[in-house]
Formats: structure tokens, sequence, C-alpha cells
């Protein structure tokens, strides 16, 4: 943006090059970001299905004999439902971000039809030409 005599902004031209190196510096800010928050996203979920199956199978253990925990009473019935809640969560955050992702591939897929429009029609009309009317 260039400046006149009273400050205010005057929009500059950019040309094509700089327009698509803006482009392709905010598709890698974009992916950058998009592998981020699943990534902690499958640890919170391997965490919690890894500590549910644990809690599930202690109680179970407890339950049917094979391990004498002391304040069972209370204990079992705790960790079926902190199992049951942990394995639940993490099921349906599964088939939500798989949702996600299907949603994310189809924008990506709409984002790239239309660069390459833009693309062939920068390529059929340069900048800085007027378009010839037959």
């Amino acid at each position: 943006m260039a400046s006149s005599i009273e400050g205010n902004s005057v929009p500059t031209r950019l040309s094509v090059s700089s327009i698509r190196s803006r482009c392709s510096d905010l598709v890698m800010v974009m992916n950058q970001r998009a592998l981020v928050v699943p990534r902690c996203r499958v640890v919170l979920e391997l965490a919690a299905a890894i500590i549910g199956t644990g809690c599930l199978a202690l109680s179970i253990a407890s339950l049917t004999g094979l391990v004498a925990l002391s304040s069972s009473i209370w204990l079992v019935p705790t960790g079926c439902v902190l199992g049951v809640a942990l394995l639940t969560f993490a099921i349906t955050s599964v088939f939500l971000r798989q949702g996600e992702l299907r949603r994310e591939r189809e924008w990506r897929s709409l984002t790239m039809r239309w660069y390459h429009l833009v693309s062939d029609l920068n390529r059929q009309y340069p900048l800085g030409h007027t378009a010839r009317h037959s």
C-alpha cells in the first residue's frame, strides 16, 4: 500500500507473481495450522481410549474377583462409568474428526478448482491488457 500526501492509503497494483507468492504463503500457513489441531486431538483421543480401556478392564477384573481392591464397593462402578465415558468420548471424537476431515477435503477440492479457473483466466487475459471483444 502506498500513502498519499493526506495520509490516506491508496491501493497499489500487485503483480501476478506477488499475488501468487502471497497465495502460496497463505496456503502453507493454512496447511501447517491444519496439521496441528488434529495431531493434538489424536493424542487426546488415544489417551482417552487407553485410560478408558484400562479403567474398564480393571473394574471388570475387580468385579470378577481376579484383582482384589480395597474399597471396591465404590471403585468398581466408578471405574466402569469412567471407562465407558472415556471410550464413548474417544469413539465419538474419531467419528466427528472423520466428518471434519471429509469437509476439509471437499473445501480444498473446491478451492483448487477455483484456483485453476483463476489461473486459466490469468493466462487467457493477462493483467494490464484489455480483453478483445469479437
